[in-house]
């Protein structure tokens, strides 16, 4: 197996407190890898006709197809990185206080 590119797995240790990946085809090095690969193709001038007809972001998603492949996208990174946010909220709430989720569920039930 290959070596993990150093920047996924930086910004996989940094940002979210996981461990280093080690290869390449780590899913989440895969998936940070899509994002940034996404990110670079959307930035990229001349990629989009819609920069050029501005009137083109008014069309429905089920005709432009750019427009209703992107907000899958959209849907799709949301949820990843919503998950791994929620994964480091949960060790902050539990480090802060292991009784926080039981405080709150009583709260909730009683």
């Amino acid at each position: 197996m290959l070596a993990c590119s150093g920047a996924a797995s930086s910004i996989i240790s940094a940002v979210y407190d996981l461990p280093s990946r080690r290869y390449w085809n780590d899913p989440l090095v895969t998936k940070i890898n899509d994002v940034n690969m996404a990110i670079g193709h959307a930035a990229y001038p001349g990629n989009y006709l819609v920069e050029f007809f501005p009137w083109m972001k008014y069309l429905p998603s089920p005709i432009a197809s750019w427009k209703l492949r992107l907000e899958r996208q959209s849907v799709e990174f949301f949820s990843f990185f919503n998950g791994l946010f929620h994964g480091v909220e949960m060790e902050i709430v539990n480090f802060v206080s292991p009784s926080v989720n039981e405080d709150l569920f009583l709260g909730i039930l009683g």
